[in-house]
């Protein structure tokens, strides 16, 4: 197992044996190194304080320095591929290249006074960030424009989301955030293409039809509150809801949501 750490004075240690020895890549920078992205066992890229970044090659035996045109400390890093990438700097500022980070072009800039703390891409399209100041930012074309959702007042560090309906956001003091979006992405039975999983309408019944085994499927109560999980074991379904309260429920079928009414 091939593990890097990253740290204070451009410190860069590889182990190639999980753990049980480390190599000092030696980058001789006085930079502290705060993120690191791992292309292949053979590439990475590290960024850190005063606008440092650079692409490890081969654990040291080469390093290209890379400039993304601030001498600011790069607070996060994001890369969706080995082509393209996000850093937060300061004064709010995000940075997207689409070449390997050799150019850097401008996508937000905010407050002068907050930085972007962390990065999240539930695909190559939507993704989310959070500042130091309690911002939560959102992108749904890839990163090209950036948008504030919401301004929590508190400090953010952290964002990791599941799939596109669920995710979480943690920050100072112990404070955590739960976005759940199960309503606005569940869909009609009536709209479920024919090669798709699909959801036959009984009140004391949930029968799900065209699954594959193992899918996973999990119900959710209108709170959002999951209910039930389980594992498909064919390629249908069925789950009597007669101890259900009448109301109603959202099934996910592989992070697909349906939606289903107890009457």
């Amino acid at each position: 197992m091939n593990l890097w750490v990253v740290g204070d004075y451009g410190t860069v240690l590889y182990s190639s044996d999980g753990g049980e020895n480390w190599e000092d890549l030696g980058l001789g920078s006085e930079n502290d190194i705060f993120n690191i992205y791992v292309i292949n066992k053979n590439k990475i890229i590290v960024s850190g304080s005063n606008g440092f970044i650079a692409r490890i090659i081969n654990n040291g035996e080469l390093t290209e320095y890379l400039d993304v045109g601030y001498d600011s400390y790069i607070t996060s890093m994001k890369f969706l591929s080995e082509k393209v990438g996000f850093v937060g700097i300061d004064s709010l500022k995000i940075l997207k290249t689409t070449d390997g980070g050799d150019s850097w072009k401008e996508v937000y800039k905010g407050d002068p006074d907050d930085w972007i703390m962390s990065f999240e891409f539930i695909d190559n399209s939507e993704g989310w960030a959070v500042s130091d100041m309690g911002l939560i930012l959102r992108t749904t074309d890839g990163g090209n424009s950036w948008n504030v959702v919401l301004n929590t007042g508190r400090p953010l560090n952290t964002c990791y989301f599941l799939n596109r309906n669920f995710g979480f956001i943690t920050g100072y003091m112990g404070t955590i955030y739960k976005y759940t979006d199960i309503v606005n992405s569940a869909q009609d039975s009536d709209k479920i293409c024919s090669e798709c999983p699909y959801l036959v309408e009984e009140s004391n019944l949930i029968n799900i039809k065209n699954i594959k085994t193992d899918d996973k499927i999990e119900i959710f109560n209108s709170t959002g509150v999951s209910i039930y999980k389980a594992f498909s074991t064919s390629n249908e379904f069925s789950l009597s809801t007669h101890k259900f309260a009448i109301g109603l429920y959202f099934i996910s079928i592989n992070n697909k949501i349906f939606k289903f009414l107890k009457y």
